[in-house]
Formats: structure tokens, C-alpha cells, sequence
């Protein structure tokens, strides 16, 4: 972990807070794996509490995790080109990106974060460009389950 820039040792205990007879927060992949409620147990740990790290931010934690820089933008304080530039630019680099919506919309949960996997430009029917990002749902079975069946968001096709 890093902690200000710099690698930094955390000690935790195994104890997680349990809510319904569960863990309160991150949960154990499916797998059994507990890497995560252990790595957001240290995350709480540098912030004081639980508390403190409630509505993570997706920047923040890629920091904290890798040391490396990260950065942040705001889809309502910047123009749909310089986002479509900035993600781009990302990709084409090897960058690791995150999203996260605020609103239902699409098929894409509220609260709920995404991995950026890819980018394309097609042409409409009528000649149009259309830009599409491809996300990856990491929860995969979280939203509207009418879009396809078991999972929202399946990207199948020419562009999968």
C-alpha cells in the first residue's frame, strides 16, 4: 500500500464488521477469496475508520494501491471530446480506468463502479460516427436483468 506517495506497511487483524450476519462491506469473491475486504480493512485502517472511506473514490484508491499517479474528470465539467481524448489516450497507454455513474442510465447501476476495457468508433447508418466504450461490470449480476437475461451491459458481437 501506498501512503502518501510512499510504500507503507499496514497491520490489520481478521476481524471485519459483520452487518446480517455478513460482511458489512467488501465482500469475499466468489471464489472465497478475502484479498479484498482485507485490502479495504487497510484502506479504513490509514483513514481512521470505516466511516471515513465511505463513497470511495476510484483515483484515490488506484493510488493507494499502486503508488502510481492517477487523475480525475467529471463528465458535467468537461466536453464529451476531451473525455472521448482523455480515455483515448489512457487505453492506447496501458492506463488502468475506472468509471462510475451517479443515475441509473443504460443498463449501468448508480454507485456502481466499472472497469474502462476498450474503446471503438463505428459509423451509423447514416454516416454518423457513434463512439463506444467497452466497461466490464466486476459484480456482473448487479442491475437490470431484463437487458440480457443473467447480467446488464453484455457486449456481444463485431465489437466484443
Amino acid at each position: 500500500m501506498y501512503v502518501k506517495g510512499r510504500p507503507e506497511d499496514i497491520t490489520i487483524d481478521d476481524t471485519f464488521p459483520i452487518y446480517s450476519g455478513r460482511s458489512a462491506f467488501a465482500k469475499p469473491s466468489v471464489d472465497k477469496g478475502w484479498w479484498l475486504p482485507l485490502i479495504e480493512k487497510a484502506f479504513a485502517k490509514v483513514h481512521v475508520n470505516y466511516e471515513m472511506i465511505s463513497s470511495g473514490d476510484h483515483a484515490e484508491a488506484a493510488r493507494f494501491l499502486t503508488g502510481s499517479p492517477s487523475s480525475e474528470f467529471v463528465s458535467n465539467l468537461q466536453q464529451p471530446e476531451e473525455i472521448w481524448m482523455k480515455i483515448k489516450n489512457a487505453l492506447d497507454n496501458d492506463f488502468m480506468i475506472t468509471a462510475a455513474c451517479f443515475n441509473e442510465w443504460n443498463g449501468l447501476v448508480a454507485g456502481h463502479g466499472y472497469i474502462v476495457k476498450n474503446y471503438t468508433v463505428i459509423k451509423s447508418s447514416d454516416g454518423n460516427e457513434i463512439k463506444l466504450v467497452k466497461v466490464r461490470n466486476p459484480w456482473k449480476l448487479i442491475g437490470d436483468t431484463s437487458i440480457s437475461g443473467k447480467s446488464h451491459g453484455a457486449w456481444t458481437g463485431k465489437y466484443s
